[in-house]
C-alpha cells in the first residue's frame, strides 16, 4: 500500500502551482501519491498539471467542472489508495521532511490523525505562526481529553493534518457540499470524533499563503444562509462524531457568534458590488435572522456587538464594521 495520498484541488492558481507541486516532489517520503484535482480551471493550471504528470508516475490529475474545493477535495478520496491522506492548497507549500515526519509519528503512536503548526505567509506583511496554544507542546490526545474548547481550536485548517484513510472510508467522513466557509472545521469535528487518537506536533511544517482574492478575505454573498448551512454542518457533526454531547454544542454556537460578526464585516468588503443602501439592508437581514438571534441568547454573548446584533442597532454596527475593515485593509 502507498503509505500517503496527497490531494490537492485546483482552480486558476497557475501562478503558484509550481512552487506548491515542487515541494511536494521534494518530499524526504517519496512513497506517496499526488491526485491534481483542476477544479474547472480557466487559466494555464490544467496545463501545468498534466506536464507534471507526464514527467512523475506518482502524479494522477483529474479535470472536471468547477464545483468548489470541498466536491475536488472530495473527488480525490473517490480514488485515493494511500494508508493516510493530506491535503494542500494550491497556493501554499510545505517544509521538505513535513509527510515523513507525521507519517513516522503516526506509526509511532499508532494514531488516526497527525497535525502541526502552521506559518501564515503574507504579501504585506510579516508572517504569523499558526500554533495551538492550549498545548504547549507534542503531544499525543486520545478522544477523551479533547474537550470542547480544545476541539474547536484544533478542528481547524485539513491541510496541517494526515488522516488514516480507513477512518475516513469507515464512517463516510467528507466534505461538506455547497458551504463555502467553515468546511475544513466540520470534516474536522468529524473526523476526530471518529479517531482513535490524535498526535499534535509543534513543528511548523505548512506554510499557509493568504493572497489577496482568497476565499478568506473576499466578499461572500448570503450570508445568512451561509451560517444557517455551517450551524447545520457543526451541529449534525458533533450529533455523529461526538455523541450529540451538549457541552460540545454550546462551544460551536458560540463559534456561530463569532461568524455572525465577521458576516456583518463582510457586507462591507471592498470587493462588495452592492451599494450603501444595499450593504444596510444586508446587515439588516443579519440582524434580524431568528437563528442569530436564537444563538446569541443561548450562549448568553454579553460582548458589545453581540449585543448590538441582538438590539438591531444597524447603524453603530455598521459604523464597527467600516472601522475594522479600514484597520485590516479589507
Amino acid at each position: 500500500m502507498i503509505h500517503l495520498s496527497i490531494i490537492m484541488p485546483i482552480y486558476n492558481t497557475g501562478k503558484y502551482l509550481h512552487k506548491c507541486i515542487d515541494s511536494i516532489l521534494s518530499q524526504t517520503l517519496t512513497d506517496f501519491e499526488l491526485i491534481l484535482v483542476d477544479d474547472g480551471s480557466i487559466d494555464e493550471s490544467g496545463t501545468i498539471c498534466d506536464k507534471y504528470a507526464s514527467q512523475d508516475d506518482r502524479i494522477k490529475v483529474i479535470h472536471k467542472e468547477n464545483e468548489g474545493v470541498s466536491i475536488a477535495r472530495n473527488t480525490g478520496l473517490k480514488i485515493a489508495q494511500g494508508e493516510y491522506i493530506g491535503f494542500i492548497d494550491s497556493d501554499d507549500w510545505i517544509e521538505p521532511d513535513m509527510y515523513e515526519k507525521l507519517y513516522n509519528l503516526a506509526l509511532k503512536n499508532s494514531c488516526d490523525i497527525v497535525m502541526c503548526d502552521t506559518v501564515t505567509k503574507y504579501d504585506d506583511k510579516p508572517d504569523e505562526e499558526d500554533t495551538i496554544t492550549q498545548l504547549p507542546e507534542d503531544v499525543l490526545l486520545m478522544k477523551e481529553q479533547i474537550s470542547p474548547k480544545l476541539l474547536c481550536e484544533i478542528a481547524g485548517s485539513a491541510c496541517r493534518c494526515i488522516y488514516r484513510r480507513q477512518i475516513l472510508i469507515n464512517n463516510n467522513v467528507l466534505f461538506p457540499k455547497n458551504i463555502p466557509l467553515s468546511e475544513d472545521r466540520i470534516f474536522n469535528i468529524l473526523a476526530m470524533g471518529y479517531a482513535n487518537a490524535v498526535y499534535y506536533t509543534k513543528n511548523p511544517f505548512y506554510n499557509r499563503y493568504v493572497r489577496k482574492g482568497s476565499a478568506v478575505s473576499k466578499y461572500h454573498i448570503n450570508m445568512c444562509s451561509i451560517i444557517d448551512k455551517v450551524r447545520n454542518g457543526y451541529m449534525e457533526a458533533i450529533e455523529m462524531a461526538w455523541n450529540d454531547r451538549s457541552e460540545y454544542k454550546l462551544i460551536y454556537e458560540k463559534q456561530i457568534v463569532h461568524m455572525t460578526h465577521g458576516a456583518i464585516n463582510n457586507a462591507f468588503y471592498k470587493d462588495s458590488p452592492k451599494n450603501f443602501k444595499e450593504k444596510i439592508e444586508e446587515i439588516k437581514e443579519i440582524c434580524s435572522s431568528q437563528l442569530i438571534q436564537n444563538t446569541i441568547k443561548v450562549t448568553g454573548a454579553t460582548d458589545v456587538r453581540s449585543r448590538l446584533i441582538e438590539r438591531k442597532n444597524i447603524f453603530i454596527l455598521s459604523i464597527i464594521a467600516i472601522m475594522l475593515n479600514m484597520k485590516h485593509g479589507r
